[in-house]
């Protein structure tokens, strides 16, 4: 139980660095922008050159840390934690963090949620191998993982499910659940004495009207699953496609994300995770088509920010996805069927 605990404390504090390093990252690729911007001729042209400047950062953190700096690295992450014992590189720790960093600062498209997971992942396999816990690897990784998303989203009760359902891939042992529930509980504690109890979406009160509203959400979850299964073969289809390319390293990282800036350019929402722009959503300051365009470009640039190597996670975009089309199924919804529709 203590262990657990100690590994929340250490989840939240890695979770406060990480969102520092974004906001340090994001701060100087600012400073790079408004440069740009204060050029006249270049101001077009600023979002594909600072996620240039971006791609060549992570070129030189490859450099320093060969095979671990580039790419989606959360598929190699569950290979550690069940096909390798729960041994997580610690070195994940600096990596995860600064390549994340770079990429979310300088306005790839992709989320912070598997990094953050990656990395209180590592600091649980980290204790776990200096404590010779070797039994208990893979549940403190999980532990971990847990502590840091979390924190990340000052949400307990879905990071407890995150570790159970997709970290353990769903088996259940109540031993298990209880220290990653303390685990868990222990980082919230300390993330919101250090931070704040703020959450990322401030989404409105919810209200239940009618029972009858329930068949348009019924309706929207189908569309939603359809859309769902599409993004998946997409976002694999986009990762051979790129990696079929006859094109080293730099090309395809600096092209993919040169692409990602030019669309950036026209719909600048759709740069980084864009967390603020769900939050309008929320609030009910984006158009319907607003939210149509930008649910579709987000598969596009979040599939194209992945597949050519921007380190990130794939989380974050689905959220804003999601977000974006069931904005725009509420805003349909209503002007059909206004009293069966339920809020934002």
């Amino acid at each position: 139980v203590l262990i657990a605990a100690l590994i929340g404390l250490l989840g939240a504090l890695g979770s406060v660095v990480f969102q520092a390093a974004i906001a340090g990252a994001a701060r100087a690729f600012g400073a790079l922008a408004a440069a740009l911007g204060a050029w006249g001729s270049a101001e077009p042209l600023a979002p594909p050159i600072v996620l240039a400047a971006g791609g060549v950062a992570l070129l030189v953190l490859e450099r320093l840390f060969p095979g671990h700096a580039l790419g989606y690295g959360f598929p190699r992450f569950l290979e550690m934690v069940h096909l390798e014992g729960g041994r997580v590189k610690r070195r994940w720790m600096i990596v995860k963090t600064l390549g994340a960093a770079i990429s979310l600062g300088a306005g790839a498209s992709v989320g912070r949620e598997g990094p953050i997971a990656q990395i209180g992942g590592s600091i649980g396999s980290f204790v776990a191998q200096l404590l010779r816990l070797e039994s208990r690897l893979k549940l403190l990784v999980a532990c971990g993982a847990a502590a840091g998303i979390a924190t990340t989203f000052n949400a307990p009760i879905g990071s407890v499910m995150f570790a159970q359902e997709i970290v353990l891939q769903g088996k259940v042992e109540l031993a298990h659940f209880s220290l990653i529930v303390i685990s868990t509980a222990t980082a919230v504690i300390a993330s919101r004495a250090l931070g704040g109890a703020e959450t990322v979406f401030q989404a409105r009160v919810f209200e239940l009207r009618s029972y009858q509203e329930i068949g348009t959400y019924a309706v929207m979850g189908l569309l939603l699953g359809v859309l769902a299964a599409g993004y998946v073969r997409f976002f694999h289809a986009t990762l051979e496609r790129v990696g079929r390319l006859q094109l080293g390293t730099a090309p395809k990282l600096i092209g993919g994300l040169v692409v990602v800036g030019i669309i950036g350019t026209f719909l600048p929402q759709n740069l980084s995770d864009g967390y603020p722009t769900i939050n309008d959503a929320l609030a009910g300051k984006l158009a319907t088509s607003a939210m149509v365009v930008l649910a579709i470009a987000k598969i596009f640039t979040s599939s194209l920010s992945l597949a050519c190597g921007a380190p990130g996670g794939v989380f974050g975009p689905i959220f804003f996805i999601g977000a974006m089309s069931g904005g725009a199924f509420r805003s349909v919804s209503a002007w059909f069927f206004p009293d069966l529709t339920g809020p934002r």
